[in-house]
């Protein structure tokens, strides 16, 4: 009897520890944010790569029903998810001058996406969803592999989290919230259920929320799946205050033990402050140059096999981009008046002046101006600008440039 136990124990824990694992792709991750702020995050929880090419995202408005019969309520999917890994569907809404139903999406969920879908809402309404639209994941044979939300039922603006979910009653959860499946979830929601009690399988973030995107935290994800390594212990970059957008500041890097894929992402300043860093290679990049100051930045960077992220923080110090320059007999400029009472002065200038930009003393352009004649002489009025003391960087037609200080009184 003592033998057949010790050899029906493992067996039945090897059981168990299977279970544990998925057999098909789940939703991880949705994000109902402001405006069209919209994306859904895939994960697989199996220990094989799986093809996309056989799913759609399918969009169930307004407690609409299957079958689907208008294709553009769904989107056919693509690419290859490997195991224990994830990939971010986000709405293709990139035009940074576009409007309405169209207006951008933030540069903060930009950078986590790993493919955009229906950029045309009249070509497909899959990513188009409110908090109260059902969203699941099918098979192109109709079958379920996973659903968010209720089909068949329309809540009115969203669920919430007050039984029966569906009248309104409580905090909504599915509207202007990021909802994150709770890692102890191995496999979807593939038959019709009574009620949709969100908190009973998913974590509620608040909306606009994009940092938990490109990667999944999963309870039976194998112990041989080691997190990547920084392969410094610090960084720290120099960027000039006229560095040009696109100028790269320098490169973080780490190494995978199990040569997993790797995704790089700025976890904290990037909605605030003009960097941007390269998903797959980590370098690091200026974004929008006119947001420069003249200060240190601390950022957050975290990198990713698919599993919970590594971070690192870095510095990057912005200064300067021009000297003062020395001036000489061949190289007078006049400020008249300085301090400037009315805010109105004059330069004259032995050399032909071709621009001129004005920096607070944090480093913040305030003004930039062209000198339309190229000539020795240029009339400034300033408006809207406080008192103080501030920067003149001149530019002259050799391309030299002078930095001269003015008081605005």
């Amino acid at each position: 009897m003592k033998k057949i136990i010790l050899i029906t124990i493992p067996l039945l824990l090897s059981i168990a520890i299977f279970a544990q694992k998925g057999t098909d792709l789940i939703i991880s991750e949705y994000v109902e944010g402001w405006s069209t702020n919209k994306a859904i995050e895939l994960y697989n929880p199996t220990d094989i790569a799986i093809d996309l090419s056989q799913y759609r995202l399918t969009r169930y408005s307004n407690g609409s029903t299957p079958p689907i019969a208008n294709a553009q309520w769904y989107v056919i999917l693509s690419g290859t998810i490997m195991p224990y890994q994830t990939r971010v569907f986000v709405l293709d809404k990139r035009d940074p001058l576009a409007t309405g139903q169209d207006a951008p999406i933030w540069d903060a969920l930009k950078a986590r996406a790993d493919t955009f879908v229906c950029p045309l809402y009249n070509d497909s309404y899959a990513l188009y969803f409110n908090g109260d639209d059902a969203v699941a994941l099918e098979k192109l044979d109709d079958s379920f592999i996973d659903i968010f939300g209720k089909i068949g039922e329309d809540p009115g603006t969203a669920w919430t989290d007050t039984d029966p979910y569906n009248t309104g009653m409580g905090k909504e959860l599915s509207k202007d919230h990021t909802l994150v499946r709770k890692a102890s979830i191995n496999k979807g929601v593939i038959a019709p259920i009574d009620k949709f009690n969100i908190l009973a399988e998913w974590d509620s973030l608040p909306a606009n929320t994009f940092t938990s995107l490109g990667w999944h935290e999963f309870s039976a994800s194998p112990d041989s799946n080691a997190k990547p390594v920084f392969d410094a212990t610090s960084y720290n970059f120099n960027a000039k205050i006229d560095d040009a957008s696109g100028t790269s500041v320098g490169t973080v890097s780490a190494t995978d033990p199990n040569g997993d894929p790797m995704s790089y992402f700025i976890t904290t300043g990037n909605s605030f402050d003009p960097f941007t860093i390269n998903k797959v290679t980590g370098e690091i990049s200026i974004a929008k140059s006119e947001e420069l100051y003249w200060r240190d930045y601390t950022l957050g960077i975290d990198v990713s096999d698919g599993t919970s992220p590594v971070s690192m923080v870095i510095g990057v110090t912005v200064e300067g981009g021009f000297v003062s320059g020395i001036e000489s007999i061949s190289n007078k400029v006049d400020i008249i008046p300085n301090p400037v009472e009315n805010g109105t002065f004059r330069i004259n200038s032995s050399r032909e002046i071709s621009s001129l930009e004005i920096y607070n003393l944090t480093g913040k352009r305030i003004m930039s101006l062209h000198n339309k004649d190229v000539n020795n002489f240029m009339l400034v009025q300033l408006s809207g600008v406080n008192t103080g003391m501030y920067v003149i960087k001149l530019t002259f037609s050799d391309d030299s440039v002078l930095a001269r200080k003015i008081l605005v009184r």
